[in-house]
């Protein structure tokens, strides 16, 4: 395998093939990865002379503001005073390193078919840094509860299987999806979307739902059930580990220490085989993703009308398939603690819809919240409006200024691709707008 960037095939990768087969008869190598080119914030090629490259030792270890200045000092390019004075005003104290994992993750994380990316010192922090931050405090919170069984009796032989929730086999089957994923995109070096799995997997599905969901068993009275939510807790964390470790060597090492106590070395690891879904694993990933659908709808209608997450919805529901009738049916509770609900009360039909309430369509359902009970709907449909009005004078800008054939030809192509897209997602938003209006009338 031929690690190289596309800036190089022509001059360097060509040569060695014809090289290769006019002395050897064969080619040097069967596949070839070509990784982005790295550019900086601005969209520019990185180089000595431009003085905007990046040491990877300071992004480990950090570095001092006179350490960060050295290399532009010595290249001096022509805009070096700038540099310097945005050295000077991100970095007044230095640059406090990430490690070398939080570089390893930006890097791929950043990865895109697009084979370019923008980087910053402070993208390694933003990203990498955040990601490993979100890691360890799983870890903590983990330790925390092994640490506080100790001292709470139980019984001794518990058979964990026997009392999984949904929750449980919920995570055990995404576990099995990332590693399906995972290994795939190592095997057919597909690293653009490599990140992307991991973040999704640890940070939503892990981090953001299972540990939350685990939270009512782990509180609970009952020991069984106490401790059957620890352990498979536990176990889920440790495979987690385990297929991070190839990409975060140094972090998952330390944290296998901490929740596997006995002599083990988490890099001599096996790493866990492709497994096609049980159909019973199937279904209730399915059941899930409606959950997390139906979740994520009401707190955006929160944040769509600026409600408090600390306020109490009272929600009715028309579920419109079989799975969302099990699901309302059996996780009411579930899905009133995760959206911070008063109530959840589902329709037979919409005929039953309660009048004034604004409504959220889905394929599978529809909620209904009336928001007169939160908010001041009046205030709301006049703030509407005038943001309205505003998107719609900058929209009808934008559209004349594209329509404008010197400035298409001579703007640079980037530029006017920005503008397109900018006007694409104002377009948007204002259907958007005019859509909560009319709900609200």
């Amino acid at each position: 395998t031929l690690v190289t960037a596309k800036e190089i095939i022509f001059f360097w990768v060509a040569r060695m093939n014809c090289m290769a087969l006019h002395f050897e008869g064969k080619m040097p190598y069967q596949n070839v990865v070509i990784t982005p080119v790295v550019l900086d914030e601005k969209g520019e090629t990185m180089s000595k002379s431009k003085g905007n490259g990046i040491d990877p030792l300071m992004i480990i270890n950090g570095a001092t503001l006179d350490e960060l200045k050295k290399p532009v000092m010595e290249s001096r390019p022509s805009n070096m005073k700038d540099i310097i004075k945005r050295l000077e005003k991100n970095f007044p104290e230095g640059y406090e390193g990430v490690g070398a994992d939080a570089l390893r993750y930006t890097l791929i994380y950043l990865c895109s078919g697009g084979q370019q990316m923008k980087i910053s010192l402070n993208t390694f922090q933003e990203i990498g840094r955040r990601f490993m931050t979100k890691l360890w405090n799983a870890a903590r919170f983990i330790l925390m509860y092994v640490e506080q069984e100790k001292d709470k009796q139980g019984p001794e032989k518990i058979d964990f299987e026997k009392h999984l929730t949904d929750e449980d086999r919920w995570i055990q089957a995404k576990l099995q999806l990332t590693i399906n994923k995972v290994r795939r995109c190592y095997e057919t070096y597909d690293f653009a979307n490599l990140g992307q799995v991991y973040y999704q997997y640890v940070w939503n599905d892990f981090c953001d739902w299972y540990i939350e969901l685990c939270k009512v068993h782990l509180n609970s009275e009952d020991a069984v059930q106490r401790r059957t939510a620890l352990h498979n807790l536990t176990e889920i964390f440790a495979s987690t580990l385990t297929i991070l470790n190839p990409l975060i060597p140094f972090v998952t090492e330390e944290l296998w220490s901490k929740v596997r106590p006995e002599p083990s070395v988490l890099m001599m690891q096996a790493f866990p085989k492709t497994l096609d879904l049980t159909r019973e694993q199937g279904l209730i990933v399915e059941k899930f993703e409606k959950l997390q659908q139906f979740v994520g709808e009401i707190r955006s209608l929160r944040k769509t009308y600026q409600i408090k997450d600390s306020e109490k919805l009272s929600v009715f529901t028309l579920p419109l398939d079989d799975v969302a009738k099990d699901l309302v049916a059996k996780a009411t509770p579930m899905i009133e603690r995760l959206a911070n609900l008063a109530s959840l009360t589902p329709v037979k039909s919409r005929k039953e819809k309660p009048a004034g309430t604004v409504t959220i369509l889905d394929p599978s359902f529809e909620i209904y919240l009336d928001l007169s009970k939160y908010i001041d709907v009046e205030a709301e449909k006049a703030r509407i409006k005038k943001e309205l009005e505003q998107l719609e004078k900058h929209t009808q800008s934008l559209n004349q200024r594209l329509q404008n054939e010197a400035f298409v030809q001579n703007a640079k192509p980037e530029v006017v691709e920005e503008q397109r897209a900018s006007l694409l997602t104002q377009q948007e938003q204002v259907k958007k707008l005019k859509q909560l209006l009319k709900e609200l009338s």
